[in-house]
C-alpha cells in the first residue's frame, strides 16, 4: 500500500492538504509522506518503507529515523524505500504481490 504523497497546486509553492488513504491509515497509522506499507499475509508481519531525508532536508526539519518509526507506529519493521525491491525479491521469490490501488475518494488524486 502507498501512503500520501505531496501534490503541488499548478506551478505554485502551495500543496494540497492531503491525508493518508483511509485503509493505509487504518492498517499502519503512518501519517508521513512517501511511505509504502507491506503486510505479509502468511504471518501478519507489517513493514513500512520510508523515504529517508537528504542531508539538506535533515538540516531544516526533524525527521524520524527507522527505529523511531517502529516504536511510534508499533510495526514489525521499518526500512528505507530504496530497499523495497530487494525485500520483495528476497522474501517473495515467486513474485506474487497483491496491490491495493486507486484514487483517494476525497481529493481525487
Amino acid at each position: 500500500m502507498k501512503g500520501p504523497i505531496k501534490q503541488g497546486i499548478y506551478d505554485d509553492d502551495i500543496e494540497y492538504d492531503l491525508t493518508p488513504e483511509n485503509l493505509f491509515q487504518y492498517l499502519f497509522g503512518v501519517a508521513q509522506f512517501k511511505c509504502y506499507g507491506l503486510i505479509e499475509i502468511a504471518n501478519g508481519k507489517t513493514t513500512i518503507f520510508v523515504e529517508l531525508p537528504t542531508t539538506r532536508e535533515a538540516v531544516w526539519e526533524k525527521f524520524l529515523n527507522l527505529e523511531d518509526y517502529k516504536n511510534r507506529y508499533e510495526i514489525d519493521d521499518a526500512l528505507a524505500v530504496t530497499e523495497l525491491e530487494n525485500y520483495l525479491k528476497q522474501y517473495n521469490p515467486d513474485g506474487t504481490v497483491y496491490l491495493y490501488k486507486g484514487k483517494n475518494p476525497y481529493s481525487g488524486l
